[in-house]
């Protein structure tokens, strides 16, 4: 990390001293020789002097901090530039943007600082993993077996798991610290048991306590802890992908119909664990040793962890006989379920499909007299249309003569509505696409006129099928429209699909 925070910091004092030369271009010739001469001058004296640490003096420290408040700003516009934001699951991301407001900002400086930090303080949850790969490798058969009788005694007898914790603290904390401060008496080291059995003073404390302080960075067990967390990284990773591999075929509706079956088993197997299984537990309790299953589980998990055992366990399984067996059975089994719990039949399978609509809107011009078309657009905008509405108040308002009314009136109302020129320029909804070549007019005017409560506001044309404004003395102009029907389904990303949804007007209206 201190290396990538050096690299940014120099090409900064590069970038600085770049516009530095910029601004000493600006001064006059006489300024430049003598600053010239100046450099010349220090730089023969820097170099007769081999003491290169001098040049770094307090006054530097201003510009050290501004490099690095630069570096931290840097590093975050790349990893905005380098993180994708097509993320699908854009709320969760979003969420967690809001909370990253309240915490520091990503910085080289911290992240290195944090992970000394942290790096330093490791060596208590390594030694555990390793206790654990130790137990399960039989490096140690005594231990293996006696945490195995630890367990054992646990589950015979439940309230024994709240005295481990105190043994715990009491052996591996309290007695060797006691230790420290009453050491052995090294006279005795021919006794036969002194090594297993050591005998603390009896007298007064002989050193001062020792609280645990974090490893120091330049030590065997800070490097020690720093490859483990290396290596250990890897524990994650493996059981990220081991979860991900047993699930990818069931869980993520890879195939519909398994992730149904599963949806389904999980659904009842749930409601059976909530209404069910608290009653059925203390009859399974009382009728059948589940402690003394549950013991031969483990020793049996445990047995099959050794050398020998594992070793001959994994040639029969990547055995070829062995796999071609279980294909065999997996595919049996998944026909068995499906053709028990669905039934499903393709040619019973549609694909989501619905109708947009848009409508072309045209503008009667009183001047000559004839329609002029205003633009297709998503809104039908009569007289009751609260974009119209304001308009008219806008034109009521006006204290200029008639003429210049509708002038105003005309140019604001072309602006103001949102419409595009060609029928082909509308978009399908976001996430659909067009399911027919071309967009088809509706015959039916009277259906879509009722169905939007209508009828009082416009008159029905049904020979063109346009649906004109009611004239009115308050209405300055007079429009009208017709609709245009097509029919869409949802946007897959199984094919490829060229469509954008990039326009100005999208036909948003889902029927």
């Amino acid at each position: 990390m201190d290396q990538v925070s050096n690299f940014f910091e120099n090409i900064l004092t590069v970038e600085a001293n770049e516009k530095e030369s910029d601004a000493k271009g600006k001064t006059t010739q006489n300024e430049l020789k003598q600053s010239k001469l100046m450099s010349d001058k220090s730089k023969r004296k820097s170099e007769s002097d081999f003491a290169f640490w001098t040049h770094k003096k307090e006054g530097n420290d201003e510009q050290k901090s501004t490099n690095t408040l630069l570096t931290d700003k840097l590093m975050e516009k790349i990893i905005s530039m380098v993180i994708p934001m097509n993320v699908k699951d854009q709320g969760a991301l979003n969420e967690r943007l809001e909370m990253q407001k309240t915490r520091p900002p990503l910085s080289v400086n911290l992240i290195s600082k944090n992970s000394i930090l942290l790096n330093s303080r490791l060596s208590v949850p390594f030694e555990t993993i390793d206790g654990v790969i130790k137990f399960f490798n039989w490096d140690n058969s005594s231990f293996t077996v006696g945490i195995l009788l630890v367990i054992t005694h646990i589950i015979l007898n439940p309230y024994l798991i709240l005295v481990l914790p105190l043994l715990l603290i009491l052996i591996n904390i309290m007695v060797p610290h006691y230790l420290v401060l009453h050491p052995t008496d090294r006279s005795v080291l021919n006794s036969m048991y002194f090594q297993r059995n050591p005998v603390p003073d009896d007298g007064p404390a002989l050193r001062e306590s020792e609280i645990p302080k974090p490893v120091p960075e330049f030590s065997n067990e800070f490097i020690l802890n720093l490859t483990d967390l290396q290596n250990h990284m890897l524990l994650y990773v493996v059981t990220y992908d081991l979860i991900l591999w047993g699930t990818k075929e069931f869980l993520f509706y890879k195939d519909e119909n398994i992730s149904s079956v599963v949806f389904l088993g999980l659904l009842i197997l749930g409601l059976h664990n909530l209404f069910v299984l608290p009653k059925v537990v203390p009859i399974l309790f009382w009728y059948l040793p589940i402690r003394f299953m549950l013991v031969i589980s483990i020793w049996a998990v445990a047995i099959l962890f050794h050398p020998v055992v594992r070793n001959r366990l994994l040639n029969w399984m990547y055995n070829e006989e062995t796999r071609l067996y279980f294909v065999n059975l997996d595919n049996q089994i998944e026909e068995f379920l499906l053709d028990l719990i669905v039934k499903v039949d393709d040619e019973q399978v549609k694909i989501e499909t619905k109708q947009v609509e848009i409508f072309e809107l045209q503008r009667y011009d009183k001047t000559s007299k004839i329609w002029e078309l205003n633009g297709f657009t998503n809104d039908f905008y009569t007289i009751n249309s609260p974009m119209r509405k304001l308009k008219q108040e806008y034109l009521k308002g006006k204290n200029n003569d008639k003429n210049d009314d509708e002038e105003d009136g005309e140019k604001s109302e072309n602006v103001d509505i949102n419409t595009v020129p060609h029928i082909n320029a509308i978009k399908p909804p976001i996430d659909w696409e067009f399911n027919e070549e071309s967009w088809k007019l509706d015959l039916n005017v009277n259906d879509w006129v009722n169905s939007n409560l209508l009828a009082d506001l416009v008159m029905i044309d049904t020979d063109e099928k346009w649906v004109y404004d009611l004239e009115s003395l308050t209405t300055p102009e007079f429009f009208r429209r017709r609709r245009w029907v097509r029919s869409c389904k949802r946007q897959s990303s199984i094919k490829d699909i060229n469509q954008s949804n990039s326009g100005s007007v999208y036909s948003d209206y889902l029927l």
